[in-house]
Order: C-alpha cells, then structure tokens, then sequence
C-alpha cells in the first residue's frame, strides 16, 4: 500500500495493523512489534516498532458483549461465537448459540440458519443427529422453519456438499483479493503470496483485467 503511495506521488496513507485470532494455542506474539528481536541497545533503535491491536475469540464472551454496540449484528455474533468454539470440539456449543438465536428472535428462514450450521458440522465434532437433537430440545420456533431445518441438516452428503460450498467461497475470496491487487498495479508475485492463489491463476486474472482496462 505504501509503495502505491510512493507511486502515486502522495503521502503515505496511515495503516493500523490489526490481529484477527481464533486459534488452538494462546497468543504469545508481544504487542510491542520490537519486542521479538534480541539485539545490543546499540542497534535496536534500527528495529521497526510498532503495536497492534489484537482480537482474540478466547478472551470474548458471547454474554458480556450482548451489552455493546456490536450485540444489534446477530448474524457477527454468531460468527464470532463459532469461531470461538470452533477447536473446543464441544457439541455444547452448539446449544448456547441456538438459545441465543431463540433469545432474539432469529429465526428467519432455513437458508441463514444453515450457513451457521454448515460452520459447525465442519469444525466441532458432531453428529448431524446430535445437531438437530439440540434444536428440537431448545424449541428453536418458527413455523415451518424447524422441521425444514431438521430435514435438511439430515439430509445425506450434507457435510461433502458444505465443505464443497466452503471451498468455492475461499476460492471466490482468494479470487476478488487478488483482482484487487492487480487493479492498483501491485505485481504478481505479491498477488501470489497474498492471495495464495496458483501463478497462473493470477496471470489469467491480470489478463482479464488488462483487456478491460483497454
């Protein structure tokens, strides 16, 4: 971004550097970027400092943050918490998330509940069974939204058919990354490391982008 700037001939925009985790492990990295090099006092001042802000899902809690701004987005909520319990393994979680979606009402329709539950299947080791066991038992209402849920989460291949869609749409992201990137100059062996997309891929796209540019 900076070298565009330098390219562009104006000054250099400002970059917050923000950390998004929700691993396994406990994040050790310091805040302070300096901190991970051992150097003589001598040199350190050559090392690059600065901090950034850190979001860790294991320090969030779903209750806590019912009482901030952020509780009027269901739909991140949910996201968060997930993401949160996605390498607890615990199928518990999947109970709490469905009593908050009774507690505010968000029950919609089958097609947004399922974007949540194909999340789940993927990363917390559940049956399907269990899965709709956990709603009916919680009375996740809503007309003839529950039974069409049940039926489709028991639906054979459902979780072939999620990791399917859940690698189309990362395909979809690394894609438009990249169209990006390319349409503000930025060269291909970057967009490459970035995008993690294959060398020819991103050639394709600057191809694309070059046509239409003419």
């Amino acid at each position: 971004m900076w070298q565009h700037d330098y390219e562009q001939r104006r000054s250099l925009r400002l970059i917050v550097p923000l950390v998004y985790y929700h691993g396994k492990q406990t994040w050790t990295v310091p805040a302070q970027f300096g901190e991970q090099f051992s150097a003589p006092a001598a040199v350190m001042r050559y090392v690059p400092s600065f901090s950034y802000e850190l979001f860790d899902t294991s320090t969030w809690d779903l209750r806590l943050a019912e009482n901030e701004p952020i509780a009027q987005n269901i739909y991140l909520m949910t996201a968060l918490f997930l993401m949160k319990s996605a390498f607890g393994g615990d199928v518990e979680a999947v109970r709490t998330i469905v009593r908050f979606w009774r507690e505010h009402d968000f029950v919609s329709n089958t097609d947004d509940l399922m974007i949540f539950f194909h999340y789940v299947a993927h990363t917390i080791d559940a049956t399907v069974e269990e899965i709709v066991d956990i709603v009916e038992q919680e009375h996740l209402d809503g007309g003839d939204v529950m039974p069409t849920l049940a039926q489709r989460l028991r639906e054979e291949g459902f979780k072939e058919g999620m990791q399917q869609g859940m690698q189309q749409g990362i395909r979809a992201n690394q894609e438009e990354t990249a169209r990006r990137m390319l349409r503000t100059g930025q060269p291909v062996e970057l967009v490459v490391e970035i995008s993690m997309l294959p060398k020819d891929r991103v050639e394709e796209l600057a191809r694309e982008i070059e046509g239409r540019t003419k």
